[in-house]
């Protein structure tokens, strides 16, 4: 199916969910992952960050324009590529965090925090909270199109490749601990 289809439709189920009649007050999760404990693997900082302890891996907290300590301030950011590495280029300069060294995720590890049981969102709101049901930016660009770039819609969990043009979410992330990470091979896309 065409990339502007899945577009269209993403953001269908975005505009219904946010209908207040029509919006569920949770995401939507099988029943076994309903009670599933929060994985061992996650560590909060004080400084708006997530350890990923398995895979060596700093996470933002709250996706680019969301603050506070569940990222309930503010507006999630739609940026194209090119503006997101522009907002990442000065993020580094006045060091987010206490750090220099962030980047956009590749697509494998985007798709580490999908939570398979769960969609809109599908990641662990535990841990990453008021995540938006939306598309993520990765930095893997679409080898068959040097016009556009991987993305996760965390709506669904499904991967796709979009013009690099068109504006999305992002979620920062930095390297560290270098043999655990995933490797950038590999690129499947979830149907």
């Amino acid at each position: 199916m065409p990339t502007h289809i899945y577009r269209l439709l993403s953001l269908i189920l975005g505009a219904l969910l946010s209908l207040p009649s029509v919006a569920a007050p949770h995401q939507i999760c099988r029943q076994d992952e309903k009670s599933a404990p929060i994985a061992s693997r996650w560590k909060t900082t004080n400084a708006g960050t997530i350890i990923d302890q398995q895979l060596g891996l700093q996470w933002q907290l709250c996706p680019l324009g969301q603050h506070g300590p569940d990222c309930s301030q503010g507006q999630w950011t739609p940026l194209s590529q090119m503006q997101a590495r522009d907002r990442l280029y000065r993020l580094n300069e006045q060091g987010l965090a206490g750090y220099h060294d962030w980047r956009l995720p590749t697509l494998a590890e985007l798709e580490s925090l999908r939570r398979d049981g769960c969609v809109t969102p599908s990641i662990d709101l535990r841990v990453f909270p008021n995540t938006p049901a939306v598309w993520f930016w990765s930095q893997s660009h679409d080898q068959g199109n040097d016009y556009a770039a991987w993305y996760l819609d965390f709506a669904s969990g499904f991967t796709g490749s979009d013009d690099k043009n068109l504006g999305n979410a992002i979620r920062l992330v930095r390297s560290i601990s270098q043999p655990s990470a995933p490797q950038q091979g590999g690129i499947t896309q979830r149907k």
